[in-house]
């Protein structure tokens, strides 16, 4: 289901945190230049591994 969260802009060379749901954060770092603005956007999940996957 998509959702709007509220939320401004990460200042420049800070990582912004979004926690979603159980383990998983996704990350936004924003680095500028004089002519654009890069967006960097990760999903992590820190869960632990239980088992192998088949």
């Amino acid at each position: 289901m998509f959702r709007r969260h509220p939320h401004r802009r990460p200042d420049p060379g800070i990582t912004k945190d979004y926690p979603l749901t159980d383990d998983a954060v996704l990350q936004v770092d924003v680095y500028d230049d004089a002519e654009r603005w890069l967006v960097e956007i990760a999903l992590c999940n820190e869960a632990q591994i239980v088992g192998r996957i088949r």
